[in-house]
């Protein structure tokens, strides 16, 4: 069925954007620091600022795609064209100046991070209408891009090293390109969808017969043309009076929820900050946390192609833990992944205690980064609301957004921190920073379950959020 085809197609595009949006950000985290700190002599303790810098200025752009609501300074779906364009340009200006201007090779990686910030309530608000439209669950379609993004970031992070041994520009021109020619693929489908959507126009206004099955393809594909890339027009509204387009499969799902007798629950001012910002600070804080040292201190020694692997390695393990929680997104899941993590660190901290001088001290971060499990925030929040109505259902998906914040927060925390103990303390200071952090993540997890447990008893009743 063409409908179904074109539905399929662009949620299939969207979560590849949310992967190939993520190639730049990934070159950034595995290589612009040490191009930075070797081609342009900038110290290890400004590289981690200038990072911190672009998280916080990642932060604003993020907050300014979350409020607007016709795109991100252009209409959608043309927001997301414009992101990956400025991506791929900021990419490719990171090693276009001499270094004299070093500077400006640092705002280019700086914007990278801002532009790659506010891909994420973009892309995730397209990825969420898609799940509803498709009547698959949002939470495993985000998940499922969240694994492609890090397989993709799995294999920049191995071969970006690799390339950058070989020729220290090459990475950031050939991942500018990519960008690019991805940018004419998606420019290319929704120009498709388009002529679907006026082909029907034309069919509807002709005088052939309308069978059933006929008006529910047109209904689909007006559904994906007017939600996705007609939420800028302003016949918006005219369009769904001449139309009379009802939203099939958002209201089979919220007639199921009624039927099952599931009512709207408030969520407490203390349950929003501990899933909505400490739960996703700590995640942020966790995943983002080797990244400021781990490349400069691996090539110390001169094995980037030691480099390449653990990074690879650890990507993997973000994107192991992602398809995990497409399989099962359940609170035991994450402790299982949290507490392998947990034990990485363990490992980390006992070995530099006992052998400081030891030159294995890399291979732990191998399994670090299980400990990425942004995905069951979602699980929470539904849990907390219990519901499916209008008025939750924008709660939540207004609560995924506003997580963002602390994912920013947490980023910005991760590469100051880090970057300033490494070069002050060495390495067992972050392997212990690193310790604490990791517990923390796992003290706020059991602080949530005890709290979701005794609101589904009855025993909490806190003022409900306005």
């Amino acid at each position: 069925m063409i409908s179904t085809y074109y539905t399929n197609l662009y949620l299939r595009i969207t979560q590849a954007a949310y992967a190939i949006i993520a190639f730049p950000i990934g070159t950034c985290l595995s290589i612009a620091p040490i191009f930075l700190h070797l081609q342009k002599g900038v110290p290890i303790r400004t590289v981690g600022l200038l990072m911190a810098c672009g998280e916080l200025l990642g932060i604003f752009a993020m907050k300014a795609a979350e409020v607007s609501k016709k795109g991100f300074i252009v209409g959608r779906p043309h927001d997301l064209h414009l992101i990956n364009f400025c991506l791929a340009v900021s990419l490719v200006l990171i090693p276009a100046f001499p270094t004299s201007t070093w500077y400006l090779s640092a705002v280019a990686m700086i914007l990278v991070q801002a532009f790659n910030s506010s891909s994420k309530p973009v892309v995730g608000e397209s990825l969420y209408r898609l799940g509803v439209m498709t009547q698959s669950n949002p939470n495993k379609v985000f998940a499922l891009a969240n694994m492609w993004r890090r397989i993709g970031n799995a294999t920049i992070g191995a071969s970006t090293p690799l390339v950058y041994s070989l020729e220290p520009d090459l990475s950031f021109y050939a991942i500018g390109t990519i960008m690019m020619v991805f940018l004419v693929i998606m420019m290319g489908t929704a120009g498709r969808i388009q002529g679907a959507f006026e082909e029907f126009q034309a069919e509807d206004e002709s005088p052939k017969k309308n069978d059933q099955e006929s008006t529910k393809r047109k209904s689909i594909i007006s559904n994906l043309y007017r939600f996705i890339l007609m939420e800028n027009d302003k016949n918006r509204l005219s369009l769904r009076s001449k139309e009379n387009i009802v939203y099939d499969h958002e209201d089979k799902a919220k007639d199921v929820y009624k039927k099952e007798g599931k009512e709207s629950q408030s969520i407490s001012g203390l349950d929003h900050f501990l899933i909505v910002h400490a739960f996703s600070f700590w995640d942020a804080a966790i995943s983002r946390l080797p990244f400021a040292f781990l490349t400069i201190a691996i090539s110390s020694s001169n094995k980037l192609w030691v480099a390449s692997v653990i990074l690879f390695a650890y990507q993997m393990g973000r994107a192991i833990s992602q398809s995990i929680q497409v399989w099962r997104c359940t609170p035991f899941v994450g402790y299982i992944l949290n507490g392998l993590a947990l034990i990485t660190y363990i490992v980390l901290v006992t070995y530099l205690t006992f052998n400081p001088e030891g030159e294995l001290w890399y291979i732990p971060f191998a399994f670090a980064g299980l400990a990425e499990t942004l995905p069951i925030q979602q699980y929470y929040l539904v849990r907390l609301y219990n519901s499916f109505d209008d008025e939750d259902d924008m709660k939540v998906r207004h609560a995924v957004k506003a997580s963002h914040t602390g994912t920013g927060v947490g980023s910005m925390a991760a590469f100051v921190v880090t970057s300033q103990i490494y070069s002050r303390f060495g390495l067992k200071a972050v392997s212990y920073f690193g310790l604490s952090v990791q517990i923390a993540k796992i003290l706020t997890n059991i602080a949530i379950d005890m709290r979701c447990s005794r609101k589904s008893s009855g025993e909490v009743h806190d003022v409900e959020l306005q």
